[in-house]
């Protein structure tokens, strides 16, 4: 079975790139702070979930299953990317336990979320995109360790999907990010499935486009500010791109291409922070805010984009936000973040945002706990997107920074100080 990949680069596999020097004091102080311990913080919202989803009273009756798997998968999809991106055994059974307990609570019929409950409605937007964010962690989990029942739970929960939300049962907002787990999944599996319900799932947001957020959308000019929550821009941007991965059309890459470059024009700071105005898009002025969220997604976008299109651009701009506006916004202890940061912003108290009146404090958790774990998944992101490779093995610098990479018979280091000093060496073993 040949399985279909028109991306111009490969990633390597999660493990392969390890940090090093100052990146990987950073990656150590946030297994000490957030990244080893946010979970300890709101167990109910981040640990949770995926395994043993209680109902909290405080968090509402609409958002009860669909904020728990969000926040919860972003988490452990972020920490299995750090455990790895580290090499910390600590960590990397801290991550295998949590996949081992999400396994077993797959269902008969496949499905593997949090819409377990008597009165959930698995046909809810969330449930898609929930799901979608702890099946990326799963995947990523398999692509480091090889463990093929964790990518069997992984299909069958994918072609649950498949079979019931088929059709008109498809939602228009945040559901369809489950086109990247689909993609992920079908290039390990080949099964022609889940393309086949990820093209309709993209057709049916072309006609039910309430947030200009299809591709064909994507293919319009200009921009439409307000008209989109900015990270759910920064994921919904990179979809087209993976269906181009499976499909070879041409319309899903140049899609995604030309609106990460008409946001990065029109709404990203110098700082490569994307304007999130009330969280959503707008134009660049001076005390413009971003949401921590909108770092991380738009990195993960340019990482996907720098493989699939081969273009030395999407490194830059992944390197632009994270060692600048991402590194501005979180505390050196990698104990706090700010929810809301601006460029020019003079403080940060409870009073000094110009949108959420507390969002601009430096606090580990927030009562929407999404831009923490999405602060703790930057830093592993980062590091496994260093270097890539081409089919004829030959291997490409991505991003610079101090990293190993690993490829078994060979193994080649960055030594670099960047960005702080502009010498960059690599030292090669055979």
């Amino acid at each position: 079975m040949k399985i279909k990949n028109y991306s111009k680069l490969l990633a390597f596999p999660l493990g392969s790139i390890t940090a090093q020097g100052f990146l990987r004091e950073q990656l150590l102080r946030s297994k000490e702070g957030m990244g080893g311990h946010l979970d300890e913080l709101e167990p109910e919202m981040i640990a949770l979930p995926f395994v043993d989803r209680k109902y909290v009273k405080l968090w509402g009756d609409g958002d009860q299953a669909g904020w728990g798997a969000e926040i919860s998968g972003n988490y452990w999809s972020g920490l299995i990317e750090l455990a790895f991106s580290l090499g910390d055994e600590e960590l990397i059974k801290k991550v295998t336990d949590w996949v081992n307990a999400v396994i077993k609570k797959q269902r008969e019929d496949g499905y593997l979320g949090t819409y377990t409950q008597e009165n959930d409605n698995p046909f809810e937007d969330y449930n898609a995109w929930g799901t979608a964010c702890g099946m990326r962690g799963l995947l990523f989990f398999y692509e480091a360790t090889g463990r093929k029942d964790v990518l069997d739970a992984v299909h069958r929960c994918m072609l649950w999907f498949c079979d019931n939300w088929a059709g008109d049962k498809k939602t228009s907002y945040s559901g369809v990010v489950i086109i990247e787990p689909m993609v992920l999944c079908y290039r390990y599996t080949g099964d022609e499935r889940l393309i086949k319900f990820a093209e309709e799932y993209s057709d049916f947001l072309c006609e039910h486009d309430i947030f200009h957020v299809s591709y064909k959308s994507f293919l319009k000019e200009g921009l439409i500010f307000n008209s989109e929550h900015t990270a759910g821009m920064g994921t919904h941007s990179r979809l087209p791109a993976l269906l181009y991965t499976a499909t070879g059309n041409k319309d899903y890459l140049r899609a995604s291409e030309k609106i990460l470059n008409r946001v990065h024009k029109k709404a990203t700071h110098i700082t490569g922070s994307p304007v999130s105005i009330n969280e959503y898009l707008g134009p660049v002025y001076s005390t413009a805010e971003t949401e921590y969220c909108a770092y991380t997604v738009f990195s993960q976008t340019n990482y996907y984009l720098s493989y699939i299109s081969g273009k030395s651009l999407y490194g830059d701009r992944l390197e632009e936000t994270f060692y600048n506006g991402a590194q501005g916004a979180r505390k050196k202890d990698e104990k706090a973040i700010a929810y809301l940061s601006a460029p020019n912003q003079v403080y940060a108290t409870e009073h000094s945002s110009s949108a959420y009146w507390d969002m601009q404090v430096y606090a580990p958790c927030y009562p929407v706990a999404c831009c923490p774990v999405n602060a703790v998944a930057l830093l592993g992101l980062f590091v496994r997107s260093m270097f890539l490779t081409d089919r004829k093995g030959n291997v490409y610098a991505n991003v610079y920074g101090p990293c190993r990479l690993n490829r078994g018979d060979v193994e080649i280091e960055e030594l670099t100080e960047y960005p702080f000093r502009e010498k960059v060496s690599f030292r090669v073993k055979l």
